[in-house]
C-alpha cells in the first residue's frame, strides 16, 4: 500500500506531541519569576518546522514569547520568557 501524505502529516503530528512533552517534562523541573526567562534543551530530532508549531502551542499557554537559540559552542536550547525578549 502506497503512503500518502496525510500518513505523513499523521506522523508529523505525533512527533510534536512527543516533543511538547519532552519540553513540558523539563519545564516543569524549573521555576520562572516575572519578567523573566527559562531556558531547556531542543529535543533531539526537532527541526524548525516542529518549533513554528510547538512555539504557538507555548504562546497560546501564556509564555510572552519563546526563541530558538542556538551557538557553535554550546549547542542549541529554548528561551521561554514571561517577557517579549528583542
Amino acid at each position: 500500500m502506497a503512503i500518502g501524505p496525510n500518513q505523513l502529516n499523521a506522523n508529523f503530528l505525533a512527533e510534536l506531541d512527543t516533543f511538547e512533552n519532552k519540553i513540558d517534562h523539563e519545564l516543569a523541573n524549573k521555576k520562572v519569576a516575572p519578567n523573566s526567562s527559562v531556558n531547556t534543551g531542543v529535543p533531539s530530532g526537532m527541526s524548525f518546522s516542529h518549533f513554528q508549531i510547538i512555539k504557538e502551542r507555548y504562546l497560546k499557554a501564556g509564555w510572552e514569547d519563546v526563541k530558538w537559540n542556538s551557538d557553535q559552542r554550546e549547542g542549541d536550547w529554548l528561551t521561554f520568557s514571561t517577557i517579549k525578549l528583542d
